[in-house]
């Protein structure tokens, strides 16, 4: 994520062996007081980094007493046989003599991580419950740090989120920069789970030559090409650290405390910086760590600090989250959890990874067909001999030969690639005949990507930019992308539960106004309370599952895996997972909704029956029904709706894991923080527009075939016995859906 810093290479071999004597003696003098176990290893690694410098100069090993000779020669980095004597891997440079490319078993060794082995892939696969992807199998993710501990603790019902991220240092990203997102998303696939990307567009106005609204023009066009990637748009964060770091308190502590925690030796000695670097490089690292802490997202994970997190990253990011691992005991925070993946190659061969800054060594996103078949056939190294009969003879060789490496990543036909391995390394196959089917396999992969970035609209979840934009546009995304039927989504849920609350609400309101006797306002008012309370015995389990059930799969293209089959089932899972309180959850708050609510609507009903005069013999009196339960609905709505914003929230909470919220003044303080007042009548048209005609008729229609059944009585409109129960509106699937977004 972040580019070369600054050595000095223009001093004199005598200047760097004096450097380098000063070092050890810093080194010595660290050990000899006893110093911080992190400062020392800092100074240390500062040490190790300068006798690599010095050896590239001089050609020499240093040796303390010895100073180099004036004719000390430059050197190249290879040894007198030639071998090259070790891989140069760090945040900004990746570089080897091997036409192999890096050697990873020695880079796990150097960077003291642990090899993903077959008994790790078997167990996220048993864990998972899901075949291991490619990039497992292949083991193109090859090491790790804690994935054991991440596994134990989800087979231990404790959830974990991810973290990645990108430097978006030029405006297209190529197929390389898609590797560790292709990773994720199957991570987040399979453990269900939510994701946070950072965008590091602070980090490359720091190291290039851009300016800074040019960056965050790259970190918006990158957001696009990760968005087509197809994550659950439910479970991920993307930001940019330029807009996020002025707008989260929570993120700008972590990085903070983290700063405070890590000396200007230690980022030397980790990240090379010298003394001509600028300020804001040596404080970055604390930004790119802040994101392994859960309490860096108070908007997703509330107040929480427990929760650990995975990263899934190329291993030159390695020295970012050591530092970041190191940190994060000393600040009470878990450490975060790794997956480290190889280099996807430059096309000219694997002793370099692919790079934007070089069109030729790149196959873009943004690349036509006809440029992705020129860039292999013309710069894709080959393992292939130099004429086809000497290759029919013996063979090619598939370990360097870049279009065999771009299929390893690409093609997920296991048996396939292995015969392709095969032909060409007994001279089967050809090179031209290896680079088409390469290009076979990108054109189509690229063009289906630009597809899906086309159809890309830049959804931020906040106030501003929220995932629609009104009523209206949330009734054409539900039905462009899930069809009529997506308006009906949970349905079967307020219909399962219909026929007992309006028993009950009909039993209790005609036996409370019978006991209260007199029929006044207040009574009616306190008999319509008490029916609304009972009947969120069957009222809150109804729209949790209802709100479960809308919450999955909510504004895809593509149906993901569903964690329910109906409301029932719903109700069921979250049963046998949380108990006799987790089908009750949200109860407090319905209670507080319910209760006077429907105190509201009855009282309202009453009056408005009496001040527009509804009798049985006026002409009138059908409209007249359906104006008072129309406005009734109005009134109950407007009365209680903030409560209803706030259960909402509380009944989606913990749906990807993890709860952001502790109560219910937590959520309304976050809310109030995050969204301000206006959070408390999002969603409120939507909801009027529904509540008149659905009141309106529900009045009408129970009031008339009241007054068909008593046909002959004397029969007054607001008398108590005849006064119809509130059908539980439903929650529209725009009210849900925007209670995911204010999440």
């Amino acid at each position: 994520m972040a580019d070369s810093p600054d050595f000095e290479r223009t001093m004199s071999p005598l200047e760097l062996y004096e450097k380098l004597t000063a070092q050890g003696d810093q080194v010595r003098a660290l050990k000899t007081a006893k110093s911080d176990k992190a400062e020392i290893d800092a100074a240390i690694q500062l040490l190790l980094k300068m006798k690599l410098e010095y050896k590239q100069v001089t050609g020499q090993d240093y040796k303390a007493g010895s100073p180099p000779s004036e004719n000390s020669a430059p050197f190249n980095g290879a040894t007198a046989d030639g071998s090259n004597d070790e891989d140069t891997v760090d945040p900004w440079n990746v570089s080897t003599t091997n036409a192999k490319g890096v050697d990873y078993d020695k880079l796990i060794v150097r960077f003291g991580s642990s090899k993903i082995d077959q008994q790790l892939v078997d167990r996220i696969e048993k864990v998972s419950g899901q075949k291991p992807h490619r990039f497992l199998r292949r083991g193109i993710f090859f090491s790790h740090r804690d994935m054991h501990q991440v596994l134990d603790a989800y087979e231990k019902q404790k959830s974990f989120y991810l973290y990645t991220g990108r430097g978006p240092s030029s405006e297209a990203m190529h197929v390389g920069h898609l590797i560790p997102f292709i990773f994720t998303k199957w991570l987040q696939d399979v453990f269900d789970i939510p994701l946070v990307i950072q965008l590091t567009d602070d980090e490359k106005y720091l190291w290039k030559d851009l300016t800074i609204e040019e960056c965050h023009r790259f970190a918006v066009e990158n957001a696009k090409d990760i968005i087509a990637c197809g994550f659950d748009v439910n479970k991920t964060f993307i930001f940019s650290d330029l807009d996020y770091m002025g707008a989260s308190p929570e993120f700008y502590r972590n990085v903070v405390k983290i700063e405070k925690h890590v000396t200007f030796n230690q980022v030397k000695g980790i990240f090379g910086f010298t003394d001509s670097d600028c300020i804001g490089k040596i404080s970055f690292p604390a930004i790119q760590a802040a994101p392994s802490f859960s309490n860096s997202f108070p908007q997703i994970f509330g107040s929480r600090k427990d929760i650990q997190c995975l990263i899934p990253c190329a291993i030159d990011q390695d020295p970012y989250f050591r530092m970041t691992r190191d940190v994060a005991p000393r600040i009470g925070y878990p450490k975060p959890a790794l997956l480290h993946s190889t280099f996807f190659p430059a096309l000219q061969g694997a002793q370099t990874k692919m790079s934007a800054s070089d069109a030729n060594s790149s196959i873009f996103l943004t690349d036509t067909p006809k440029q992705i078949k020129t860039k292999v056939n013309k710069h894709a190294f080959s393992g292939g001999k130099d004429t086809v009969e000497e290759h029919r003879k013996h063979g090619g060789n598939p370990d360097v030969d870049v279009s065999f490496m771009y299929l390893t990543f690409f093609l997920e036909d296991d048996e396939q690639l292995e015969k392709i391995r095969q032909d060409y390394a007994s001279g089967a196959l050809l090179t031209g005949e290896l680079k088409k089917m390469l290009i076979d396999t990108l054109q189509p992969m690229i063009a289906q990507h630009q597809e899906r970035r086309k159809q890309v609209r830049l959804q931020v979840q906040n106030v501003d930019r929220p995932l629609y934009r009104g009523t209206f546009h949330c009734f054409q995304s539900i039905v462009r992308q899930e069809s009529m039927l997506g308006l009906y989504k949970g349905i079967g849920s307020p219909m399962m539960g219909l026929t007992f609350i309006n028993a009950i609400v009909f039993g209790v309101q005609g036996n409370a106004m019978r006991r209260l006797g007199c029929d006044t306002p207040l009574n009616q008012f306190l008999a319509g309370a008490s029916a609304g309370a009972i009947q969120c015995v069957i009222c809150c389990p109804m729209e949790l599952a209802k709100t479960r059930m809308q919450l999955q799969g909510t504004g895809e293209k593509k149906s993901k895996r569903k964690l329910y089959k109906n409301s029932l089932d719903c109700l069921v899972r979250i049963y046998r997972k949380e108990g006799f309180r987790g089908i009750n959850r949200g109860m407090v708050t319905t209670l507080m909704r319910e209760t006077p609510g429907f105190g509201v609507y009855f009282l309202a009903y009453d009056l408005l029956t009496r001040s527009l005069g509804c009798e049985p013999e006026d002409p009138y009196m059908i409209p007249k029904l359906l104006f008072a339960g129309g406005m009734s609905g109005i009134a109950s709505w407007i009365s209680t709706y903030p409560v209803d914003v706030i259960k909402s929230r509380l009944q989606a909470d913990g749906v990807g894991g993890v709860n952001r919220y502790s109560g219910i003044m937590d959520c309304v303080r976050q809310s109030l923080r995050k969204e301000g007042w206006r959070v408390f009548s999002r969603g409120l048209v939507s909801t009027l527009l529904r509540a008149f005609p659905v009141n309106a008729a529900t009045f009408a229609t129970v009031t008339l075939f009241l007054l068909y059944m008593r046909e002959g009585q004397e029969c007054s409109i607001p008398n108590s016995e005849l006064q119809p129960a509130q059908l539980q509106p439903l929650q529209p699937p725009s009210e849900n859906m925007q209670a995911i977004a204010q999440q």
